[in-house]
């Protein structure tokens, strides 16, 4: 299979990414909406986006992409169960 590529990231990519991650949800501003899957929606992106940053050095590619995907949704399942059992 080759060598697999490793999600090597400097510290000014990291805060790149945490920029734009926190520039993101203020432009949605989720926190102002009414309806709870709205919320979850608009905080799904940047929470991968923080995933992506958080992923330590040397971690292979496509494990830092599929936690940065699995993540938000595991994280919205968990809200929508909590909701539900209110």
């Amino acid at each position: 299979m080759g060598n697999a590529r490793e999600w090597n990231l400097n510290w000014q990519m990291r805060l790149g990414i945490i920029c734009c991650a926190v520039a993101s949800l203020f432009l949605t501003r989720p926190w102002n909406e009414p309806d709870i899957s709205h919320v979850m929606s608009a905080s799904a992106a940047p929470l991968a986006f923080l995933m992506l940053a958080a992923t330590p050095r040397r971690t292979r590619f496509w494990i830092a992409i599929g936690a940065a995907i699995v993540v938000p949704i595991v994280a919205g399942i968990i809200v929508n169960l909590t909701l539900m059992s209110r």
